[in-house]
């Protein structure tokens, strides 16, 4: 079996075979973040029975030992590679925002800039009126002031 943990308040026990959920353990809340493997115990059990000599007999072995099992291994990287792939999904979808929003905030600053230059030619040209209009007026003051004398 697999044991997985992840963003989820279990700890989930895996099969080897199809990765079918064949338990689950309590674990934290919100969630466990990691598991460390402290020891490992395997062990097998086999039966065997006779109708000759109508007994039972039942032999055990464990192992113990902190080598993982190539099958476990297996089975961890093909739950390591659904995740990858499902990060990669959120990930690439993260980078197609970004590059929308990006997008956006160039054409939105294009626009600003065009009515920025827009504003800034309305007020020079103001401002040359405004001139115009100051030399027209001094001038009429002074032939007004000619007139009357």
């Amino acid at each position: 079996d697999v044991w997985v943990c992840g963003h989820h308040p279990s700890i989930q026990v895996l099969s080897q075979q199809g990765m079918q959920l064949t338990s689950e353990e309590d674990g934290h809340k919100p969630y466990v973040s990691n598991l460390i493997g402290v020891d490992r115990v395997e062990t097998k059990v086999v039966w065997s029975t006779s109708f000759g000599d109508r007994k039972l007999k039942v032999w055990r072995h464990t192992i113990r030992g902190e080598e993982a099992s190539v099958d476990e291994l297996k089975a961890a990287n093909i739950l390591y590679e659904e995740q990858q792939k499902v990060q990669d999904s959120r990930l690439g979808e993260y980078l197609r925002k970004i590059e929308s929003l990006q997008g956006e905030v160039d054409r939105a600053g294009e626009g600003y800039k065009k009515q920025l230059e827009e504003a800034s030619r309305a007020l020079a040209d103001a401002q040359a009126r405004g001139d115009s209009l100051e030399e027209q007026r001094q001038r009429l003051e002074a032939e007004l002031a000619e007139i009357r004398r």
